[in-house]
Order: C-alpha cells, then sequence, then structure tokens
C-alpha cells in the first residue's frame, strides 16, 4: 500500500442465487438472517459499506446491537448500497482487542445476498456475509503475517445468548458472549493463521487483518477482510483457478487441515505431490496457470491470495502497480450452485481505483459447454475463455465490462464463482458464489445432501440413504453410527454407511438424523426435515374454456399436494416457460399439467379444452334493473329487451341506457366478484347520460361515449328521441357546459363542419370590481384542444337550432346531426359514419380538422389555411382516468383516486371525469383547504350557485356525468392538486330522484327568486348562526355566436347588498334574524311585470318575515303571502328590505290552447289538439321527466318530485309547443 491518499472508487461484484428445480431448498451463501461485524483496516479510517442484492421484493432491516434500527424496502432485482454514518462506524466497528455490542443483524422478509466493504484509499478488502444457517461452531483462523495497523485479528460475532468461545484446546473461556456481542483479538506484527476458534452455539467468525505483504518482502501492503466458514462446511476437493491481467501469471495459496493425519494431494503448483498436515498444519504454495487440484482425506480450509503490485511492476519496468494482496475463501466442488446472477456496481469516492473486473467460474469440464452465460438477459456472443486445469475441472475467465449490467452463469452439472479486481496499488478478491453446506458429517437421501432436502416434499418412493463422513470414527465400539426417524432409531441401520426404506410415513413431516461418533469420543448428530407424499397430478379449473375468437384469454388454474412448480402442455407436448399454478390459455388445445419439485414429478392431469365459438354477442343494461350488480344475470337483455341470464365476457359488446332507473356500480359492495370474477367486456357505450361507477374497475377494450343534440324531422319539428334509451336532449341555441370524460377528446370533435353550426368554448373568470365576469372564449388552439389535459375535462358547446333563411342554421345545414338523429359518438374518427365530419379526416393516428368560410353559402372548406394536427388511436378509447390514476392514503386507508392539477385562486370550469355522477359535498370535505365550498352552474344566461353550507332551492351536491360545472380555486400559490378517490365520491343512484329536490334546502336559508317569462334567477339569503363569505354574483360577458352581440340577460336578475360588508351583487347573502337585509331586481325591460317568490320559509326559525318595498312604500307579510308581483322600474335602486318566511305555490299557466297547472303532486295538462309529448326539465336544463306518445288532448299524472321549480313542456301532434314553468309544494 502506497501511503498516499487519492480518491478512491472500488468496484465489486454482487451475487444473486437462482437453485435450479432439482435442489430448491439448497444451502447457499443467500438467505434471509445475517450477522456482522468490521475490524481493523490500516488505520481505521475506512468507509464502511453493506451491499444487499435482492432477487426478490423483500424489506430489509439493519439491526444495530447498540444503535438504531434501519429499514428499507428494495424492489425484485435491486442491487442497494447503504453507506453507514460516523455513529454507525462506531456502533458496527471493534478495531482493538476487547469485547464489544458493535454487530448488525441483518434481517429480510426474502432472500437476500450481503455483502461487507471496508474501503480506504489504496487498502480496500471486501466480503461476502453467510446467512445465519451456515454459520457454525468450530473454525481454524486463515490470514498472513501482519506488518502494521493494529495487527492480525478476528471476531466472533455470537448469534444466541449464552455463546462461550474458546481458543485453541484451552478448556477456559476466553469470552462469554450474549446475542450480537463480539470478541475480538488483534496480534501486532503476527500471524494467528491455523488458531482453532470453537464456541458451544453457532457463531459468525471474520477475519481483519490491518496490512500485509504477500509474499513477505513484496510490496505493496493491503487489508484482509474476510468472513471464513466453519470446519463443518469444509471439503476434500478444490480446483483454485489463477487470477490474470497485466503481467499478473501467478497466485498464492494456503491450506489448513482440522484432523491430524491430513493427507494432500497436489497437482500443479510450485510444490506439487503428496504432504502431511498434522491437526491446525498450515501449507502455502504458489500456482501459475491452469492453477492446481487439492484433494485430502480429511477436511481441509484453502484460501487463494492475490501478489503484491511490485512483483509485476519491478518484473516490467513501466506501467501502474497492477493489483495488490487480496484474499479469498475457495470452496470445495461439493459446494457449487446450478445458477448464480452477479452484478458489478461502484462504491467510495470520486474516481475508480479498480479498473478491471472479472469472474472466474469452476466447473467439470466435460459439461462446462453447457454453461449458460447472459449479459443483461441476453445471452453472450463468443461465450467464456476456458483454462482446462486438474481433477477433471476447467476454470473460465470473463471480463465484466458492462458495469450497468447483470452477468448470470447457468450450468445444472454445478459451478462455483470468484470474483476480483484489479487496479494501481488495489485489489479485492473473494468468494462470489457457492453453496454453504456443512459436509463434516452430512448424509444423503437418493444422491441429494440433507441440507438440501430440508422442508422440501417429495414423491413416496425407495428412500436410499447415505452417510458422508470425513473424519475418523469410533469404529471399535458399536453405535458410532445411528440413524434416526422421527426420534425413534432405526436399529437395522445401526453402524452401517447406507440403508433404504420403501414404508415410511407419508403426509407428515419426518425427522431423520445422522449420529457418529469420532475416533475423539465427540458426537456429532446432524438432521433434516422432509415430507413424502404419494404423487396425485394437479387438479386444474377455468375462469372459461369457450371463447369467441382466438386471443381471447382462459385462466386455468393447476392445484397440487406438492407445491406451484407446474408445468403445463398443450396437447401432450411441454409449452417451454409455462411454470406456474396460473397458465393463461389463448389459442385452441388441450391443456394438462404436472407438478415437480426435482425428485418428483406427478402423471400429467385431465385436461381442460380450450374452444372458440366465433361470434360477438351484445347486451344491454336492463334499463329497470332492481339493483346496481353488474354480475347480476338478470340485469343483461338483448336488443329487443329480453333478460338473457348471462354476463359480459371479453367477446361482449354492452350498452348502457341513459334512461335507466339504477345504473350498474363495480364497487365490490354493489357487484360482487364471488364465482363471476371480474367485471369484463369488449366495448362499452354510454348512452347518453348514463352511468357507470367505480369504472376503473372495469376490464374492456374500447369505450364510446354518446352526447345527444336532439335533431329536426322532416316537418322541421325539434325531436329529442333520436335514442330511445338516451336521456332527453342538451338544449340548443344555448351554451351547455359538458364534460368530456374519455382522452383525447378534441375540441374539433363537437363540430359537424357547419352542419349545423356548432360553437367550442373554454371558459374563465375576471373580476370586476365586486363582480365577476363569466366569459366563453375560443382557445388559440381552435379545433386541436385536448379538452382533458388543457381544458379540465369541460367545454362549452353551442348548438345552432333550426332558424329558417340563416346561414348555419336553415334546414340545408342540419343534415348531418339529424342524420345521426341528434347522436354524437366519441370517439368517432374510426367510424365509417365519420364522412359526416365533413371538416374532418384521420390518418397516421392523427385527427385533421380544416377551417371553413362561414361567410358563404355551404361553408366550403378552407384549403388555404392549414388544419389543425391532434395526435390520438386507440387512447382515446380509454377512459380519462385510465392509467393516471394513484394510491392516496386518506383517514388511514388506502384509496385509488384521479388527482387534477388546477390553477390557484380563479373560478374556473371543470369536468366530471368519471362516467357516474360524483357527491360535491365529498369532493370539498377532501380538498377543503383547495376549493370553496360552492360550485356554479350556467342556466338559461346565467350562473346559480350550489353551496354546501346553504344549499340550493333545486341544485343538489350532485354532478352528472358528461355535466361541467364552475368552482372557486382557493388563493395561494400556482395551482392545487384536488385528490378524487372515486369510490368515495361518486355514486349510480336513479339522478331523476336524486338529482333534484329539497332534500338539498338547508334550514334557516331562504331562497328567493325573480321571474319573468323569460325565466328566473335566485338570490339565496342565510339566517344561520355561522357565518360564511357572501358568495358574488357572475355575469356572463359571452357573445352571442349567431350575432356576435353580448347576450342580454334574458330573465331579472335578483342580487342581495350587503351594508357591513358593502359587497353588492350577491347571490348567496349571509344575513340574520333581526337584521335588515337589501336586495334588488334588475331587468332589461322597464314596466315589465316580476314575480318574487320566497322559498324555504317553513324551515327559518322566525316568527315574522316582512318584504319592504321601498319604492312604493309597502310592506308584505310573508308568513301570510309568499309572492310579491311588482311593475320594474329601472330608477328604483335598492328597491327592497327583508326584515327577516313561509309557502309554496302552483302557478296555472293558461294561453287557450294550453293549460298546464300543479295539484298537489300531480301534473295536469289541457290542449286544443292531441298531445304529442311532454317533458320536465329542472332550472338548469337537466332533464327530469318524459312521456311520449300520449295522443290525447288530456293528461294527468302524479310526480315524484321534491319541492322545487321546474320547466314543462307539452308538444302537440301538429307540431305547437309550450314551455311553463311549475312551482311545486
Amino acid at each position: 500500500m502506497k501511503k498516499y491518499i487519492k480518491a478512491l472508487c472500488v468496484l465489486a461484484l454482487i451475487l444473486t442465487y437462482s437453485i435450479s428445480a432439482s435442489s430448491q431448498s439448497q444451502n447457499t451463501t443467500q438467505g434471509k438472517d445475517f450477522w456482522l461485524a468490521f475490524g481493523n483496516n490500516y488505520d481505521n479510517g475506512p468507509s464502511l459499506q453493506i451491499r444487499i442484492v435482492a432477487p426478490q421484493a423483500t424489506t430489509v432491516t439493519l439491526n444495530f446491537t447498540s444503535g438504531n434500527p434501519v429499514s428499507f424496502s428494495l424492489a425484485s432485482g435491486e442491487v442497494y448500497t447503504y453507506v453507514l454514518s460516523a455513529t454507525q462506524f462506531q456502533q458496527a466497528s471493534t478495531v482493538t482487542s476487547r469485547q464489544s455490542n458493535n454487530s448488525i443483524h441483518i434481517t429480510s422478509t426474502q432472500n437476500i445476498s450481503v455483502f461487507a466493504i471496508s474501503l480506504q484509499a489504496h487498502t480496500t478488502d471486501a466480503t461476502n456475509v453467510l446467512p445465519t444457517n451456515a454459520l457454525g461452531y468450530f473454525y481454524h483462523h486463515m490470514s498472513y503475517q501482519n506488518l502494521d495497523g493494529e495487527g492480525d485479528g478476528f471476531l466472533v460475532v455470537a448469534s444466541q445468548d449464552g455463546t462461550t468461545v474458546y481458543k485453541g484446546n484451552s478448556s477456559s473461556p476466553s469470552a462469554i458472549l450474549n446475542k450480537g456481542q463480539v470478541y475480538a483479538e488483534y496480534l501486532r506484527g503476527g500471524d494467528m493463521t491455523s488458531l482453532k476458534i470453537r464456541a458451544n452455539k453457532p457463531v459468525a467468525y471474520f477475519v481483519a487483518n490491518g496490512c500485509v505483504n504477500i509474499p513477505a518482502g513484496t510490496f505493496y501492503c493491503d487489508c484482509l477482510f474476510q468472513q471464513q466458514a466453519p470446519i463443518e462446511a469444509w471439503g476434500n476437493s478444490f480446483v483454485v483457478p489463477v487470477t490474470s491481467g497485466y503481467a499478473r501469471n501467478a497466485d498464492r495459496v494456503r491450506i489448513v487441515a482440522a484432523e491430524e493425519g491430513t493427507i494432500l494431494s497436489i497437482e500443479g503448483s510450485s510444490n506439487p505431490g503428496t504432504h502431511n498436515l498434522a491437526a491446525g498444519g498450515m501449507l502455502e504454495i504458489e500456482i501459475n496457470s491452469p492453477g492446481c487440484y487439492i484433494s485430502s482425506n480429511y477436511p481441509i480450509s484453502v484460501a487463494a491470495y492475490l501478489i503484491g503490485s511490485a512483483r509485476w511492476y519491478d518484473a516490467n519496468s513501466v506501467g501502474d502497480r497492477w493489483g495488490d494482496p487480496a484474499m479469498a475463501w475457495v470452496p470445495s466442488i461439493e459446494q457449487t450452485v446450478a445458477e448464480v446472477t452477479i452484478a458489478a456496481f461502484k462504491t467510495g469516492g470520486t474516481s475508480s481505483v479498480i479498473r478491471t473486473h472479472r469472474a472466474l467460474v469452476m466447473t467439470p469440464t466435460a459439461t462446462r459447454g453447457n454453461t449458460d452465460i447472459k449479459v443483461g438477459g441476453i445471452t453472450l456472443g463468443g461465450g467464456i475463455s476456458w483454462t482446462e486445469s486438474f481433477g477433471g475441472f476447467s476454470y473460465g475467465s470473463i471480463d465484466l465490462t458492462n458495469l450497468d449490467a447483470t452477468y448470470s452463469f447457468v450450468n445444472p452439472a454445478g459451478l462455483t464463482v470468484l470474483g476480483y479486481g484489479l487496479g494501481n496499488d488495489e485489489s479485492y478478491y473473494y468468494l462470489a458464489a457457492s453453496s454453504a453446506r456443512q459436509l463434516n458429517p452430512g448424509f444423503y437421501v437418493n444422491d441429494k445432501h440433507h441440507q438440501d432436502m430440508n422442508g422440501d416434499t417429495y414423491c413416496n418412493d425407495l428412500m436410499r440413504f447415505r452417510a458422508a463422513l470425513n473424519g475418523p470414527l469410533d469404529i471399535g465400539n458399536p453405535g458410532h453410527i445411528k440413524w434416526f426417524v422421527n426420534e425413534v432409531e432405526v436399529v437395522s441401520a445401526r453402524d452401517q454407511m447406507e440403508w433404504q426404506s420403501s414404508s415410511l410415513d407419508t403426509d407428515i413431516p419426518l425427522l431423520v438424523k445422522l449420529e457418529v461418533r469420532g475416533t475423539n469420543g465427540v458426537t456429532h448428530q446432524v438432521g433434516t426435515i422432509f415430507t413424502l407424499v404419494d404423487p396425485v397430478p394437479p387438479v386444474l379449473t377455468a375462469s372459461i374454456t369457450e371463447v369467441c375468437r382466438e386471443g381471447v384469454q382462459a385462466i386455468f388454474n393447476a392445484n397440487s399436494n406438492l407445491g406451484s412448480n407446474i408445468q403445463w402442455y398443450k396437447n401432450g407436448t411441454l409449452i417451454p416457460g409455462a411454470i406456474g399454478n396460473v397458465y393463461a390459455a389463448t389459442s385452441s388445445g388441450n391443456y394438462t399439467a404436472t407438478v415437480s419439485n426435482g425428485y418428483c414429478t406427478t402423471p400429467q392431469s385431465s385436461p381442460l379444452t380450450y374452444s372458440v365459438n366465433p361470434g360477438i354477442n351484445t347486451l344491454y343494461w336492463n334499463r329497470f334493473a332492481f339493483n346496481n350488480n353488474w354480475n347480476d344475470p338478470v340485469n343483461w337483455i338483448d336488443v329487443n329487451g329480453v333478460v338473457q341470464h348471462t354476463l359480459p365476457t371479453e367477446c361482449s359488446d354492452v350498452h348502457i341506457p341513459g334512461n335507466s332507473l339504477n345504473f350498474p356500480d363495480l364497487d365490490p359492495s354493489m357487484t360482487p366478484r364471488g364465482f363471476f370474477g371480474n367485471p369484463i367486456c369488449r366495448n362499452i357505450t354510454f348512452h347518453f347520460r348514463s352511468q357507470l361507477g367505480q369504472q376503473h374497475l372495469l376490464a374492456y377494450e374500447k369505450a364510446y361515449v354518446q352526447y345527444n343534440f336532439g335533431y329536426y324531422n322532416a316537418s322541421g319539428v325539434y325531436k329529442r328521441d333520436g335514442d330511445a334509451i338516451s336521456a332527453i336532449a342538451l338544449a340548443r341555441g344555448r351554451w351547455m357546459p359538458i364534460s368530456t370524460p374519455l382522452k383525447k377528446i378534441a375540441s374539433g370533435d363537437f363540430s359537424l363542419g357547419g352542419f349545423p353550426n356548432f360553437w367550442q368554448k373554454a371558459f374563465k373568470a375576471s373580476p370586476t370590481g365586486n363582480n365577476f365576469i363569466g366569459e366563453f372564449y375560443t382557445p388559440s388552439n381552435n379545433m386541436a384542444t385536448d379538452i382533458g389535459t388543457e381544458q379540465y375535462y369541460a367545454i362549452n358547446i353551442w348548438a345552432g337550432e333550426l332558424l329558417p333563411g340563416v346561414r348555419g342554421e336553415s334546414s340545408a345545414y342540419h343534415q348531418n346531426l339529424n342524420f345521426v338523429k341528434g347522436i354524437m359518438q366519441m370517439p368517432y374518427f374510426e367510424d365509417p359514419s365519420n364522412n359526416l365530419y365533413r371538416a374532418h379526416t384521420y390518418s397516421g393516428g392523427s385527427s385533421h380538422f380544416s377551417y371553413y368560410n362561414a361567410n358563404e353559402d355551404m361553408y366550403p372548406i378552407l384549403s388555404s389555411k392549414p388544419a389543425d394536427n391532434f395526435p390520438r388511436a386507440g387512447e382515446a378509447y380509454r377512459f380519462a382516468a385510465d392509467g393516471i390514476m394513484q394510491d392516496v392514503s386518506i383517514a388511514g386507508q388506502t384509496h385509488t383516486a384521479l388527482k387534477i392539477n388546477v390553477p390557484s385562486g380563479v373560478e374556473m370550469m371543470i369536468g366530471n371525469p368519471f362516467m357516474a355522477k360524483f357527491d360535491f359535498d365529498k369532493l370539498y370535505e377532501l380538498n377543503s383547504s383547495k376549493i370553496e365550498p360552492y360550485y356554479r352552474v350556467y342556466s338559461a344566461y346565467n350562473f346559480d350557485v350550489y353551496s354546501i353550507p346553504t344549499g340550493s332551492p333545486y341544485l343538489t351536491k350532485w354532478i352528472l356525468p358528461q355535466e361541467a360545472i364552475f368552482i372557486g380555486v382557493s388563493p395561494g400559490g400556482s395551482s392545487k392538486e384536488l385528490i378524487c378517490p372515486p369510490a368515495l365520491m361518486t355514486g349510480t343512484s336513479n339522478y331523476i330522484v336524486k338529482s333534484t329536490g329539497d332534500d338539498s334546502r338547508k334550514d334557516d336559508v331562504l331562497y328567493i327568486s325573480a321571474e319573468n317569462a323569460k325565466g328566473e334567477s335566485w338570490l339565496t339569503i342565510s339566517m344561520q348562526a355561522q357565518k360564511y363569505k357572501n358568495i358574488l354574483k357572475m355575469f356572463s360577458g359571452k357573445q352571442n355566436p349567431e350575432t356576435g352581440e353580448k347576450i342580454p340577460p334574458l330573465a331579472p336578475d335578483v342580487y342581495a347588498y350587503d351594508s357591513d360588508t358593502k359587497d353588492k351583487n350577491a347571490v348567496q347573502f349571509e344575513g340574520s334574524l333581526g337584521h335588515i337585509s337589501h336586495f334588488d331586481v334588475s331587468n332589461e325591460i322597464n314596466g315589465e311585470k316580476i314575480i318574487l317568490s320566497f322559498v324555504n320559509i317553513e324551515r327559518t326559525n322566525t316568527n315574522s318575515l316582512e318584504l319592504v318595498d321601498n319604492h312604493l312604500k309597502k310592506t308584505i307579510n310573508l308568513l301570510e303571502e309568499s309572492t310579491y308581483e311588482f311593475d320594474y322600474v329601472a330608477e328604483a335602486s335598492y328597491r327592497f328590505s327583508l326584515k327577516a318566511g313561509k309557502s309554496t305555490t302552483s302557478i296555472a299557466s293558461v294561453d287557450g290552447k294550453f293549460i298546464i297547472q300543479m295539484k298537489g303532486k300531480t301534473l295536469e295538462v289541457s290542449a286544443s289538439s292531441d298531445i304529442s309529448e311532454i317533458e320536465i326539465r329542472n332550472t338548469a336544463g337537466m332533464p327530469l321527466y318524459n312521456q311520449g306518445v300520449i295522443n290525447d288532448s288530456r293528461f294527468s299524472q302524479e310526480l315524484s318530485l321534491p319541492t322545487g321549480i321546474y320547466l314543462v313542456s307539452v308538444q302537440l301532434n301538429n307540431g305547437e309547443m309550450k314551455t311553463e314553468k311549475i312551482i311545486v309544494k
């Protein structure tokens, strides 16, 4: 080691082990429980790091015996580096001779590989860390002559309480340790190689040597850090490879014996031949290519050492000094694994000292060609460069040049791997992968090592047991070998190396033990547990076996008492890679399965047949379904209304009517999974206003959403029944805010090329003093705006009416919308009928929207103006929330939610992104710090308000699918993220019942309407004790797209004035008992009659309520008369005062041809000729009731409508139509 400091970055090998099917329980250096302690480096100033490789997703905890635990989660295949802090360095290191609590207990929920590195500039070494089940009782120290630092040392870590540690043959304890305690001892300038350490309980044993030259006198020194395997894991046969690189061509090897009379046989090396070692004896040799082969009569320990860099530098006189001393424990050839995956990784400082990285792979020469090597999952071209060594073994060297990839090595005959790296005066060398079985003593069951069997299940067969004993036995005394099954000795097998049985018990765990007594009188006992079963073929079940077309998945399941290593077959032929309990069949054939655990394979099962029955069936949701259960077979009908007693499959196209009494809801409480499984279909079509709760739980290919704008028949009569299973059409000739619940809907989609005229607008609100102006404007990208991502799932649509003589709206311009009966379906761009969209073409995955000249008849397409392009394809058939829902924690529970980023401090338009109605109250509850507690709707040129504290006379908390609303976003910051979990805020109950009614009216709140023949507006006055801020009126600033003129307020405006806050134009006003509330009405026409109505008086806590007409100096007792009619006078400002409310009434409209009136809950209509159709809407224009084909001049129907104001439209057979307002008590 050069005594200068240089930035250091060491690259080491991290490895994972994947055991073949024949040895699933093989003990390897992988595990779930480890003990680690760090020792002395050169000057005790290193960085300590732990590397962990997780073949599976897992949670790892580092339990510092004298500190706080640290936990972290790792993904499958992740390589993780944990750098110890300065405090943790002290808690994990013992650098002087003493007893301490400085250890780390590493635990994991799944198998991991653990490596530790002590990093210091030009003196670094790393070790693999053995799992606790590989620890033992007996160790022999292996190190080298110390030159500097604290000396040659060892650390003993106790894995259990009450651990007694002894040195050599002493009967006096050197230390008594509890779990996690460390006993360390250092010998400055010494070499403790061969020192025997023993304990009464399993311990972890680490070598820590601060500075060594290898061989003596060869510069430069480096540290050694290595966990050693116990004597129980030593072996008898070893192949030792030689490292290479630059001028290097030799390594040193040390061999230590545990037993007297150990005889070594060495092929290759500087000292081949036979050598005798006593117990604790050590032999050092030097090896050159092709390495050496070492065998012995008793177990031995072998370690390989890299030689100091000065030898190679001095020999060449030029170049850098590549490599320095490093040490690797070499496993015996009995300790092979079938598969290993390694990954290089960087650690340390800002520059790397290690510059080349290699793996050495040892495997039998006869089968070395079967070694499969992959880099990043791709087979390595050219394979590996092999060197044939001795003893029938070869070793191969491979450069690890891709530092970001994994390298996997597979050979069913077994292999072991060493890893090393070289740099300027720096090296690392350590065991990369092997088994960690105890080999002395041990036994085999049907040629499988007992430690590799532990816990497995095998087929009931002839079981052959064979002892593997490497030490001398006390053969002069009977009972030196004993075999036990479930604690009962097998007397017939006493003193037998081998025995067999075909009559062992089945279906219960069998504990088999081998007990041997050596010449020293010491008794060793080892055992394993396994279970025998009769090989019964797996039982197969299927979700479906008959499908509509090839490619549709049929999920097959297999269950067996032998586990999940199940192999699937098609028509008797093995399906490569089809292993596991579940197989997804996608093609016709007979499918069977077998199960195997390596030593037992069952016969093939009875077959499941995958068959194809062509055809797509079409199902309709039953409009009169009594529940919301998608998985209820009686809820599905055919096009003729016949119940099908079946459920949708991957081959089913389904339709959801928009006028159903109940809609499907996929919440598990509404749609239990049970036998029928998860909801699924091929394509799903949502007729206008239809609903689907928890839409994200549906498996589907394509979704279609329809909008109903109505159409004009050949007689020019407006019809709303273009689709018999849609809700009533949206209004024409006015702005309609709607939502877009699918992805990739463009603004240009709501256009038929001017046939009739359509306008599409975005929304913005501008404060002007005490008022808000809500404007509908054209975005810069007029036709190709992504409504979902750019306009918060909302757009305003104006669909032109039939206006004779008006270009774009006369009968000649209605042909496209009339052709589809007013039903616009999204997506449409791949439909053959999309030629109706005359300004639209689709190619190359994009829509192209052309412009037309609106100043010429028949609107010719403008070739001079570039088309707007809008890329989309299959994504356009998916729900808007697909792929962007995220898990969020709400009240300690995890919910899937859509997150919507909205700008702060504005009034904005937002659409319902779901196919179910959502609860605004719940939206506010979940986002109360982000939005205001109210929303607005655009109704007949007015923005009406629903408020959570004060409710509404006709609006509710429910926002319908395909509906857009206007919300206030709280100020602060640039944006807010709204959390929208559908499970908490959507529902699918009948909107006719739930969308209107007095259930939204609140106690101590008075609702005042001002109406004339053209419409009405509302003012809310709260008398509640808790005060909220006034909500100001939003005025419509839009221009009429047909005339370009500003739309006048057709209905009178009613608003309040707050003398305390000076708020004007309040549509929700915070009044109080005893407080005089001032309000006024504005109207376009002077002298026009206006009616004031006062609603919800009965729920206000007042004894008197008076209206004062300050202009006429008139007072009205509202407890006696809840309506007041007056003539509008423009000059009369703040005309009304309210001194503190009750009653509703009905209105009978009589005009000679029509009588429309409410009598109690019954609607009565009389007309001068037969009635064709009657419909009822709320004042927001939402359809609530429709009755067609009446063919009678009289109509009477009891209605289940809550208290409120409604619009009744009556159409006669002769085409005449009348719309009037009714008030329901």
